[in-house]
């Protein structure tokens, strides 16, 4: 999963030979419906299936900074994994620490982080604020460039999902599975 760290960028100019999917909440099902020549919503999660250059160049008039917010819906359960589930991407070009209090807001969204591992292909959970809880060696950075995924509290229809520049630090770590 990636995201992006500038606005406006367009899916063409990040990866080569792509399909961009998008993460449909009420199905709970990746969708594609992205080509080349759409542009990324800052703060959104993406699948890429694709051959990845080495590096990737992000070009752009300005890198991200400020506060994103995301909507967070639950439409229903979808392919029986129950809904809520929605896809987020770290909107900075530098790493999040998910323990940052003043740093993130979570209106109905439960305090779990979900990472894809591609060495592992399968997700790791973080809970914040618990280094216990940590599965596939997930931990509180979300690398830049870096998709996840959050859920909306059972319970509720809703949720919101806001990070601003108190969360951001440096850390040099590729994105998960990309060791």
């Amino acid at each position: 999963m990636f995201s992006c760290c500038v606005p406006n960028m367009v899916a063409g100019e990040m990866v080569l030979e792509q399909n961009i999917y998008v993460w449909d909440e009420p199905t709970q099902y990746w969708a594609i419906s992205w080509d080349t020549g759409q542009i990324l919503h800052t703060f959104s999660g993406y699948l890429a299936v694709t051959v990845m250059p080495d590096e990737l160049e992000f070009e752009g008039e300005r890198f991200n900074s400020g506060v994103y917010s995301l909507p967070l819906t639950t439409y229903g359960v979808g392919n029986g994994f129950g809904g809520g589930f929605n896809a987020a991407g770290n909107p900075f070009p530098s790493a999040l620490n998910w323990n940052a209090s003043p740093g993130w807001t979570l209106l109905h969204a439960d305090p779990v982080l979900y990472t894809y591992d591609n060495e592992a292909s399968n997700f790791g959970t973080y809970i914040r604020n618990d280094p216990r809880s940590s599965t596939l060696n997930t931990d509180s950075i979300i690398a830049a460039g870096q998709g996840f995924f959050v859920h909306v509290t059972p319970g509720f229809a809703n949720g919101e999902l806001a990070v601003n520049n108190q969360a951001r630090l440096h850390d040099h770590r590729n994105m998960a599975g990309q060791r």
